[in-house]
């Protein structure tokens, strides 16, 4: 399989089967043994948490970390980013988005070293695609085989190997190999039904295994004619380890289904209510035992969980058949939302980066909560809500495209007058200002700024100000960005907001520095650092620290510049901001030319113009 990727004339090579098939397995294991011949290596792109076509250029833009620009086009950003590479996309569960099909092969066209293994139940139907058909576990011929041979087969060899991780005593045996063959045989060879029959050997040995599956698996596979033969086989096993699950197991299991891209313990908990904490982690345990649900590796010290993507489709369809999806999907998106909100309220402050990696781990949840809430007849409120909230998680974290798509469809949704309006209208406004589309910035945050006043928010009055005051000083406007800003950090200190005194001071000083005042612009800058350092402001501090730097340039002292803006770069660096890392690398390249450091200045500019091209940053890159 490697060895036909490799080829020339091969671009697109489509792995095809059922779910269960292995076809994700087989993916990886092509992508592992052709690695070294890929100059710039291979990038794996889940699709599975992804519902809508329109947002793949986006997911593979996530994975291959792009930092796209606020106006900038995902599939361009991503042409730009590998035209010269030679890479490979491991791209996994396509089938739900063929529409997505000519966006991969225009990305095919652009970028010459650029090769796709993509895994899919149905193939692309795009020109110049190759598919393989992944083909079922090889099994022994029908009849006895000793022991050690029958171990040579690759679907004795699974069911051996995940028999033994559920209960380490385990071996094939002249005595057990004959059922182990026959359970293997009437599994069709299929690897996750393998391993879903295998986990059970803690319980029953094959033998009793063959004889409990017996007359009821022969029922099952013989319904749904309209399924392919290894589907009804697949859909069989599920059955039958569901109907080994106790009660709350088999509630949990099914509730769990209303997750995308994994959960907590905690999450598990509130949203699935199957008793307390102790309750909920012994149904957690008893699933993953029995290969239903997989532990992922523990974030921010606290353990993960998934279903594979095939087993997922089977509980939401159980679920869906008890009538409780909508009921679990509400109770997903509340749950999501107080998450979100919780994390906004701790983001200002020393939480910043955990609250930022912890919304990146549930933003496959947070997307599946928007498009639930966002369709017709469900909770458009809530989507407003949330798709304000997240508004600074995007803009941070760099998503720009994704966030222009999300705001435009909730403020598209929701008409009324209120808050969630309001916060919606001014994070649109503030992503239109990185886009340097001021005019818009005015329309959007005016709207938002009214609404504000009129609901007595003077949280949200005194934010709004302030992007309109960086706004202003942003075009060359000192007197109203001094005005607006003014107002907006009098609000602040009213509030006793550290947080937005900050950034009101930094404007400040950059409108003074922007007059070229610098014995003005300084201590506005000290002052925000300094109240930055109380706060544990990482993105405070590092502002205030490239701001000095500039204000210490521009009186001349360079050794003193360089120290700040070294210092700036370290606290983006480590906040995962390349926004502030390529404001910061600027900098440095005027300082640099100033010191007649010629090829040091080059390679500062030319990093902080390739990151800015990224991020679409029209005033940086200008």
């Amino acid at each position: 399989m490697g060895h036909r990727l490799l080829h020339p004339d091969v671009r697109l090579l489509t792995l095809t089967g059922p779910g269960g098939v292995g076809k994700t397995r087989l993916g990886l294991e092509v992508a592992r043994q052709v690695l070294d011949r890929f100059e710039d290596g291979v990038c794996f792109v889940a699709l599975a948490p992804i519902s809508d076509p329109k947002l793949v250029p986006s997911a593979i833009a996530r994975a291959l970390r792009v930092e796209q620009g606020a106006s900038q086009n995902v599939t361009e950003a991503l042409e730009q980013h590998l035209r010269e590479k030679q890479q490979l996309l491991l791209v996994d569960n396509f089938e739900r988005l063929l529409e997505a099909g000519p966006s991969l092969a225009r990305l095919l066209g652009a970028c010459p070293g650029l090769k796709a293994l993509v895994t899919s139940r149905m193939v692309l139907r795009l020109q110049g695609e190759h598919n393989y058909e992944v083909p079922t576990l090889t099994l022994p011929p029908a009849g006895y085989l000793p022991s050690l041979e029958v171990d040579r087969y690759e679907g004795i060899h699974l069911f051996a190997e995940r028999a033994r991780a559920a209960r380490s005593e385990f071996s094939i045996t002249n005595e057990n190999a004959p059922a182990v063959i026959k359970l293997c045989r009437r599994l069709d060879g299929l690897p996750l039904a393998i391993e879903l029959a295998a986990a059970r050997v803690r319980l029953l040995p094959p033998e009793a295994m063959l004889a409990r599956m017996g007359s009821r698996f022969e029922l099952l596979t013989g319904g749904a004619r309209d399924l392919p033969e290894r589907q009804r086989t697949l859909r069989a096993t599920l059955d039958w380890s569901y109907g080994l699950l106790d009660t709350d197991e088999r509630v949990l299991f099914r509730r769990l289904a209303v997750f995308v891209g994994g959960w907590t313990l905690q999450a598990a908990e509130d949203v699935c209510d199957v008793g307390d904490e102790a309750e909920a982690l012994r149904h957690m345990s008893a699933l993953v035992d029995k290969s239903l649900v997989q532990q992922r590796e523990s974030i921010q010290d606290e353990p993960r969980f998934n279903m594979l993507e095939t087993v997922r489709e089977y509980a939401l369809k159980r679920l869906e058949e008890g009538g409780e999806l909508e009921m679990l999907r509400q109770r997903h998106a509340r749950y999501f939302l107080g998450l979100a909100g919780e994390e906004e309220r701790a983001s200002q402050g020393p939480q910043q980066r955990a609250w930022l990696d912890r919304l990146e781990t549930e933003h496959d949840n947070l997307r599946a909560t928007l498009e639930w809430s966002l369709a017709s007849n469900n909770d458009a409120e809530l989507g407003l809500r949330l798709a304000g909230v997240l508004s600074h998680f995007w803009y941070v974290r760099e998503h720009h495209s994704e966030s222009r798509v999300w705001l435009q469809r909730a403020l598209e949704r929701g008409n009324e007058a209120g808050a969630a309006r309001a916060k919606l209208l001014v994070g649109a406004g503030r992503l239109a200002w990185f886009q340097g589309e001021f005019a818009r910035v005015d329309a959007l945050v005016e709207e938002g700024l009214a609404l504000y006043r009129d609901l007595g928010d003077d949280a949200g009055v005194a934010f709004a100000l302030l992007i309109l005051g960086r706004t202003a000083v942003s075009q060359g406007n000192r007197v109203r960005g001094e005005t607006l800003t003014e107002e907006s950090l009098a609000s602040f200190y009213q509030q006793e907001n550290t947080w937005g005194i900050v950034r009101a001071f930094i404007v400040l000083g950059d409108g003074a520095l922007f007059e070229g005042d610098v014995d003005r612009a300084v201590p506005r800058f000290q002052k925000a650092l300094e109240m930055a350092r109380d706060l544990e402001d990482a993105e405070g501090v590092a502002l205030s620290l490239l701001y000095l730097g500039r204000a210490a340039h521009m009186r001349g002292d360079d050794t003193r510049s360089n120290a700040l803006l070294g210092e700036s770069l370290a606290v983006f660096k480590d906040s995962v901001d390349s926004r502030g890392v390529a404001e910061v690398l600027l900098e440095l390249g005027r300082v640099a030319h100033a010191q007649g450091n010629d090829p040091h200045a080059l390679r500062f500019c030319r990093e902080s113009l390739d990151r800015s091209r990224k991020l679409d940053n029209k005033s940086q890159i200008a």
